[in-house]
């Protein structure tokens, strides 16, 4: 399973250990077309859209995607209104723009992230001015 990821999911923030610690096969640095912003929540949200969102490409085992699901507030048996983010499948590239193929990643509307008092991230990293690190195994 490849899960692209730009917050607290990140090798070296507060879920990867958590809730990820020694179940992600191997990851590497990776960017998704997207606009990011930071919530004052203490975490960010991605939007579709121009840009580009800076994050990391996971491999993981499938039946570790329910974890990753709760973590982002979805469930695909809801309707999407009721869940905080939405899971989509999009094309993934390396930070220098080369294809890696497709991954799941999740996305907020627009509005929602409005109404919490997102603040636009321009250069597409969270938190600002972090490195993602260096991968492991890729």
């Amino acid at each position: 399973m490849r899960i692209f990821v730009y917050g607290t999911l990140k090798p070296g923030h507060a879920n990867w250990e958590r809730a990820l610690g020694g179940r992600v096969e191997h990851w590497r640095p990776a960017r998704v077309r997207g606009r990011l912003f930071d919530l004052p929540l203490g975490f960010p949200a991605a939007v579709r859209g121009p840009g580009w969102i800076h994050g990391c490409l996971l491999h993981l085992p499938p039946e570790y995607l329910p974890v990753v699901d709760a973590i982002e507030g979805y469930a695909p048996d809801r309707r999407p209104e009721c869940n905080t983010y939405q899971r989509l499948e999009v094309p993934a590239f390396s930070p220098e723009g080369i294809p890696l193929g497709r991954a799941q990643a999740y996305f907020m509307d627009e509005e929602p992230v409005r109404r919490l008092g997102g603040t636009g991230l321009p250069g597409g990293e969270w938190p600002p001015g972090k490195e993602t690190g260096r991968p492991n195994g890729a």
